[in-house]
């Protein structure tokens, strides 16, 4: 199943899900997965927490059964912490990223001094 990008409602998963041409005990499977996940009453509106490249997870908004759909400032609302909080975790990935690798770069200037003081002895020997 591909990740979704938009956001989406959760009640046409479960139309895609009935729709697959699966075995019935599979289909029953998903459904139940989705049920134990989110809960099976109410309606979920599903949000995706993703980067240019890397999918974080989703936001979920849920309504109890009989309240009124979603509105334009809750789908927004919910899209913009989303976002927010994709480049947040974008940015902190990119700090472990770049502390990575300076301590990689920390380590090969080490081991470069090493590696000179050893060959600094060595000449000196010689002489």
């Amino acid at each position: 199943m591909s990740t979704h990008r938009t956001p989406f409602l959760l009640e046409e998963l479960n139309r895609k899900i009935e729709s697959v041409a699966e075995p019935e005990e599979q289909k029953s499977r998903l459904l139940n997965m989705k049920a134990n996940f989110l809960g099976s009453n109410g309606s979920h509106l599903c949000v995706p927490v993703h980067g240019a490249e890397r999918f974080w997870g989703y936001f979920t908004l849920t309504k109890k059964p009989g309240e009124s759909t979603y509105t334009t400032d809750e789908l927004e609302g919910l899209s913009h912490v989303a976002s927010q909080t994709a480049q947040a975790l974008n940015a902190i990935r990119m700090h472990q990223l770049l502390a990575a690798e300076e301590k990689q770069i920390e380590e090969t200037r080490r081991i470069l001094s090493c590696v000179g003081n050893l060959a600094d002895h060595l000449l000196s020997r010689r002489a």
